[in-house]
């Protein structure tokens, strides 16, 4: 069956960052921020081959459409995660900068041994990853938030539920409520790791009405 606890917005406490939180904004940058600022280049790039090819969407298959995904994600979610997150997310910008100039030379070089050493190293890494993920997940959880507008809030909660090792599926934000608060919602898959969330959001002071989906 499906579990459902009523719904209790508000912030219950005030707190500092937790240590943890702050020492899970490096990785976060390079699994969360960077790939979405990626993903928001990839969009651009087709965009502008659109003014020359008007079908150039229509050519999109199934892959691109999953790099880009996160891309249609909220405007604001994302500007909070990187004012709060600049220096992080910065430093893997830089590193990824410096990992597309080589690959750069390798294609204008012709060179196929670099290219075949990254894509098997990309390969075997990937594979790692699916192994690491292959465990029955369970149904899907909603965590529904009320944050108020301030910079940083969204940011440090998706920080700290990464932190313990929550995989947030989806991410929204949406500002039904008359004044300054909004509902972030997260989306995690099995009731283990939205009991996670629910305690990383607490952490913060913000309670998580939680339900099946």
């Amino acid at each position: 069956t499906t579990a459902t606890w009523d719904f209790d917005f508000g912030v219950v406490i005030s707190s500092p960052k937790t240590a943890a939180a702050a020492a899970g904004r490096e990785p976060m940058a390079a699994v969360s921020h960077v790939p979405h600022l990626v993903a928001q280049l990839l969009m651009d790039m087709a965009a502008r081959e659109r003014e020359h090819t008007k079908s150039v969407f229509k050519l999109a298959a199934g892959g691109f459409r999953d790099m880009t995904r996160i891309a249609a994600s909220d405007t604001r979610l994302w500007l909070d995660i990187c004012e709060e997150n600049s220096e992080f997310i910065a430093a893997r910008l830089r590193e990824l900068m410096a990992d597309i100039s080589g690959l750069v030379d390798a294609v204008e070089s012709g060179d196929s041994g670099e290219l075949a050493e990254r894509f098997e190293r990309a390969r075997l890494e990937r594979l790692e990853l699916s192994t690491r993920g292959s465990r029955d997940p369970g149904e899907m959880f909603e965590l529904r938030i009320a944050v108020p507008d301030e910079p940083g809030v969204i940011s440090r909660i998706t920080t700290a539920t990464g932190a313990v090792g929550v995989n947030i599926e989806d991410i929204g934000l949406v500002h039904p409520l008359e004044g300054e608060k909004g509902i972030l919602t997260l989306r995690v898959k099995g009731e283990e790791q939205a009991r996670l969330a629910s305690e990383a959001a607490l952490s913060l002071g913000f309670k998580a009405g939680i339900r099946g989906v």
